[in-house]
């Protein structure tokens, strides 16, 4: 009997294959661009723009809006530092290590790993 929420397993087709490399290449490039941008200082305006427009504008230094919004995002910047990535990642590659999904694994590992050099390598001056 075929489980219902198991995904169907056939081949990719040649033109599914370019369309998926085509996309990871113009989003590899776009990021790239971006980060160029960044790097260069040239989207220090939009920034500012955004940060002014989300303040009281006779006192800069309080934002807009309830102080529970405040916490809250404060809370979800939290979850993309380091000790939470490391938690998450360190608990999907042990569940898939127990699950006896070496690969997997290690995909996932060295998915996180090349992802902090590349972060690093991103913020750190020149």
């Amino acid at each position: 009997m075929k489980h219902i929420f198991q995904w169907p397993r056939r081949r990719l087709e040649r033109h599914e294959l370019l369309l998926g490399d085509f996309a990871a290449y113009a989003l590899l490039y776009g990021f790239v661009v971006l980060a160029g941008e960044v790097m260069e200082g040239d989207t220090r305006g939009l920034d500012t723009r955004i940060l002014h427009a989300l303040r009281k504008a006779d006192d800069p230094s309080t934002p807009i809006g309830p102080a529970w919004l405040q916490l809250a995002l404060l809370d979800i910047t939290a979850l993309g530092g380091p000790t939470a990535i490391l938690l998450v990642v360190g608990a999907v590659v042990g569940f898939l290590w127990l699950q006896t999904r070496y690969r997997t694994a290690m995909v996932v590992a060295g998915a996180a790993i090349s992802g902090e050099v590349v972060n690093y390598a991103l913020r750190s001056p020149q």
